[in-house]
């Protein structure tokens, strides 16, 4: 929402539609939010009233969910108003995750409320992708509605997440300007990668790791080189970010994800897994799932110079401003909701 805010908040009437209990949970400035109260099932009833009371020209889900399109669908039924899915996750999980047993159910319900898009493709008026390469996968899977699909991220505030001074961030937060630090920012769970990292860790007792956005979890064995910051947000998470030598993201499965692309903005090198999305992220490294390929990359990124690691923070730097800032994405923006 703070996207669409910067990008089409002077040319635009912007309205959130969430449950009423939420309505609190939003710091937004330009937008109205209307809180529902119906059940599920009923929410199209009071999403419709809502639409012809107030003569909305366009209506967007940025859940990616096939049930909110189908809720869409049914509460814009005859009227002229214009659906636009913009989604920012993955579609369709891939079948290394999908055929996971544990996974199983959860991912084939996940991949099943996608496939409502199949109908619902025929009211949608555009379908807005967050990476290249998987606009470029549902080109294929909607190949009927391939005119109406586009390639828009989200926008990384480059003035807001910015590169800082190492030293002032790390005694700012309690930490050792002589340690060698890496960050994660996100949930500790398989998906995530929470496995593979905490393997990682096993194998650095030298590295000290913030764990940044979860608690303790199972995969901690009491570990004493891991530092877990629960409510870092803002110019806090900025710190952090900017505390760090090196960003670790070894997700499973990702779509337009925030975190390392937050990072690099700070000048912060980074190793991603080698998956949709993530690989498009030119600066940062690539890897594989594989703990040994991960370790060899991590042992050489700390034998480089402290010259060629400010290099490669400033080059992750140039390709976010370059790719995802405000400056740059705000005409896409606007020619796909406005135009």
């Amino acid at each position: 929402m703070e996207n669409y805010e910067h990008t089409l908040g002077d040319s635009a009437e912007l309205y959130l539609f969430c449950q009423d209990k939420d309505k609190d949970k939003f710091n937004l400035k330009k937008t109205k939010i209307i809180g529902y109260t119906s059940r599920n099932s009923l929410v199209f009833f009071e999403l419709r009233r809502f639409l012809r009371k107030n003569n909305i020209d366009i209506v967007v889900n940025f859940t990616g969910s096939g049930t909110t399109d189908m809720m869409i669908v049914l509460s814009t039924f005859l009227k002229e108003t214009n659906i636009i899915t913009h989604n920012h996750g993955n579609f369709f999980w891939p079948k290394n995750i999908l055929f996971k047993r544990k996974f199983f159910r959860f991912g084939f319900r996940v991949n099943l409320e996608h496939s409502i898009l199949f109908l619902t493709q025929f009211f949608t008026y555009r379908f807005l992708f967050s990476s290249k390469d998987i606009t470029k996968k549902l080109e294929r899977f909607f190949f009927i509605s391939k005119k109406k699909i586009f390639y828009l991220p989200s926008i990384i505030d480059t003035a807001f997440f910015k590169k800082k001074n190492k030293s002032v961030c790390r005694k700012k937060l309690g930490l050792k300007k002589k340690d060698k630090i890496i960050i994660y920012v996100g949930r500790l769970t398989y998906l995530k990668g929470a496995d593979t990292l905490f393997k990682i860790i096993e194998n650095n007792p030298n590295i000290k790791f913030l764990l940044v956005g979860s608690e303790k979890p199972s995969y901690d064995q009491g570990f004493k080189n891991i530092v877990y910051v629960s409510g870092a947000t803002g110019k806090k998470l900025v710190d952090y970010y900017n505390s760090a030598d090196l960003f670790l993201f070894l997700s499973r499965t990702e779509g337009n994800a925030f975190v390392p692309r937050e990072a690099m903005s700070c000048e912060v090198s980074a190793i991603v897994s080698n998956i949709e999305s993530l690989r498009l992220l030119n600066p940062a490294i690539k890897v594989p799932r594989d703990v040994k390929t991960i370790q060899k990359n991590i042992e050489k990124f700390f034998q480089f110079s402290e010259k060629r690691r400010k290099k490669i923070g400033r080059e992750c730097r140039r390709f976010i401003e370059k790719f995802y800032s405000e400056k740059n994405l705000k005409p896409s923006f606007k020619k796909y909701f406005l135009e």
